[in-house]
């Protein structure tokens, strides 16, 4: 245990939340703002899951085509065809997109869906923990667009909440 290392639980507790925080901060730094001119999808070669892969790598995957603007209408219905093609990452590609483009009292919601995109990812990836952790996000961010009345009329939010009732 800890006493033969001369160390207490709570020193180790301390050490693992001050790991964790330098961590999410230096994480945070990194990231580029997803309103920023980065773009929305990489040139890097992806598989169908979206992990990168090496160029000419038979796993390589199309990814989800770049552009500066995608409607509410438009990004909705490609990332239920993405869906029903079984390709998670694909919807939060086109979810990001969106979110990037979207007027700012549709971005939380865009934010949202991204985000669920994110934890159908992880569930196909078998990241169980990923998976419950990013769909309890998406959640409190749709249920935050929802009480202030941001959620675009084409959105089937029903549909949302159910899958990331399953997914949490």
């Amino acid at each position: 245990g800890f006493a033969r290392h001369g160390r207490s639980a709570g020193s180790r507790r301390e050490r693992i939340r001050s790991r964790r925080s330098r961590h999410q901060l230096t994480a945070r730094a990194r990231l580029p703002s997803p309103l920023s001119s980065v773009p929305a999808t990489s040139d890097r070669p992806r598989d169908k899951l979206g992990r990168p892969v090496p160029a000419g790598d038979d796993r390589v995957f199309p990814s989800v085509p770049e552009r500066d603007f995608v409607s509410s209408e438009d990004a909705w219905s490609e990332g239920m065809d993405y869906l029903v093609r079984d390709l998670p990452f694909h919807v939060h590609e086109v979810f990001e997109q969106r979110w990037r483009c979207a007027p700012e009292p549709e971005r939380s919601t865009w934010q949202a869906l991204a985000q669920w995109g994110a934890a159908l990812t992880h569930h196909a990836r078998g990241n169980a923990i990923g998976q419950r952790r990013i769909s309890r996000r998406a959640q409190t961010l749709l249920e935050s667009a929802d009480d202030d009345g941001q959620i675009p009329s084409v959105i089937d939010v029903d549909v949302v909440r159910r899958s990331l009732a399953q997914l949490a």
